[in-house]
């Protein structure tokens, strides 16, 4: 897991690892177990963007072991 921006600086790292297992398969219930697991992140979680291997995915696509996961903070900017 790959932590970005804003996010990075709320959870005080930029990358950890994640066993993933058989409740934990798609990135909306990697969503769930990260609010479980890091509070401080759970009101964030609602606006990320999911990537794996470098590829924006959605909520419901399969994860499977060795995938590299990114959460990408909205930007703003003017």
């Amino acid at each position: 897991m790959l932590y970005f921006a804003g996010l990075r600086e709320q959870v005080g790292l930029s990358e950890e690892a994640i066993t993933l297992t058989s409740t934990v398969a798609t990135a909306r219930t990697l969503l769930a177990e990260l609010a479980r697991r890091r509070p401080a992140l759970a009101s964030a979680l609602h606006a990320v963007r999911f990537a794996r291997n470098h590829a924006f995915m959605e909520l419901d696509d399969p994860l499977a072991d060795g995938d590299v996961v990114a959460l990408i903070a909205p930007v703003s900017g003017g």
